[in-house]
């Protein structure tokens, strides 16, 4: 199983409970997973070279909401989409 299959298979729940969410995987265009939802975008970086994984949370107009780190990439696009959906959704209490 490869890396985006993977990756699929651990979101596959939290995608189907929070609605609709598009994943894109990293291109030759952009080095980033990336998660999109309800006009905002998670962006998620790994840097083998120090093995974490970043994620940032990102408006409509650019500016990072949140950011973070974890120890890895399953884990970052977890909460990544986790707090994506609670931003969506106006649970500003829980999202921080």
């Amino acid at each position: 199983m490869d890396a985006v299959q993977q990756t699929a298979r651990l979101l596959s729940p939290a995608l189907f409970r929070h609605g609709r969410m598009l994943i894109a995987p990293p291109s030759q265009h952009n080095s980033c997973w990336r998660v999109f939802g309800g006009g905002l975008t998670a962006e998620v970086n790994a840097h083998d070279d120090v093995r974490v994984c970043s994620y940032a949370l990102k408006g409509p107009d650019g500016k990072t909401l949140r950011q973070g780190v974890t120890s890895s990439l399953a884990a970052a696009l977890r909460l990544a989409t986790e707090l994506l959906y609670l931003l969506c959704k106006g649970d500003y209490e829980a999202a921080a």
